[in-house]
């Protein structure tokens, strides 16, 4: 998966931004990628996508990259 309008892959550590505030992703279930603190046991439900963790602790699951996205 990557980034909208993009060639990036979007990869587990990827310092992001999101919606201005800054983050990282955290796990992306498609590349079976996951966090030393979102293992996969906890998040493979979810089927598809990744998660985006903000810096203020606030976690976000897409299912798609979002326009509000960016790598740092």
């Amino acid at each position: 998966m990557k980034y909208l309008n993009t060639d990036k892959l979007i990869q587990v550590g990827d310092k992001v931004i999101l919606a201005n505030s800054p983050g990282r992703i955290v796990f992306v279930i498609e590349d079976d990628s996951y966090s030393p603190s979102y293992p996969k046991t906890v998040w493979e439900h979810l089927t598809r996508g990744f998660g985006v963790e903000l810096e203020n602790g606030d976690l976000f699951h897409f299912h798609l990259p979002d326009e509000d996205l960016e790598p740092i």
